[in-house]
């Protein structure tokens, strides 16, 4: 018998709804998701058909509500985690992204892509950018990491990523968002961008 606590579900709720209002309120103009995971021992159920289906159910309730309000929701591509870790998170391969993507169809709901995310399934960014509608994707979020590896956000050039291909398909594909660096501290994020510029330029994609 599976069985799923709901006891917490309208506070949730309310809490995603207040927090949205606020946003408005200071001239944001989207927020970034990452809210649903799976948990396999300690009380969660790991039936994951019903927690996506689950997910998805209150993904859509807080798409409508972001429609009232004018807001935009990105739901990122989570990271992939260890065997025995104790969380196990939703959406960190395409077949599982695109799940909610395909089920909800709003302006209001976007597509947030972690690239280095991406690096760490067997999908892998090229994977990733081949099934997405670039159409979809608000932003694109950087760091560095090593292939098939452990939830890490590198400085660029400290893993084995490669920017420069990732750049070259992801604008030929049409991307009109932005890029967003997601990695150790401000200066070297500043830093990151320089690396990263480097990298663009390289592919013939960057002036």
């Amino acid at each position: 018998m599976k069985v799923i606590n709901t006891n917490h579900r309208e506070i949730i709720e309310t809490a995603v709804y207040l927090y949205q209002h606020q946003l408005r309120k200071t001239g944001l103009q989207f927020w970034s998701l990452s809210p649903l995971r799976c948990k396999c021992d300690s009380g969660f159920t790991d039936d994951i058909d019903m927690r996506m289906q689950a997910g998805c159910a209150r993904l859509q309730r807080m798409v409508d509500y972001a429609e009232q309000k004018g807001a935009v929701l990105y739901l990122e591509n989570l990271n992939n985690e260890p065997a025995d870790a104790e969380v196990h998170y939703l959406a960190h391969t395409v077949a599982e992204w695109m799940y909610y993507f395909d089920r909800i169809r709003s302006p209001n709901f976007r597509m947030s892509f972690t690239a280095n995310h991406a690096h760490l399934v067997p999908d892998g960014v090229d994977g990733f950018i081949d099934a997405i509608d670039f159409a979809r994707v608000g932003e694109v979020r950087l760091a560095d990491c090593r292939r098939l590896g452990k939830e890490e956000h590198l400085q660029p050039g400290a893993g084995n990523l490669d920017f420069g291909n990732m750049f070259k398909r992801i604008e030929a594909k049409g991307f009109k968002g932005h890029y967003m660096n997601a990695f150790g501290t401000l200066d070297g994020m500043l830093a990151g961008r320089e690396y990263e510029i480097g990298k663009a330029r390289e592919a013939g994609v960057a002036t």
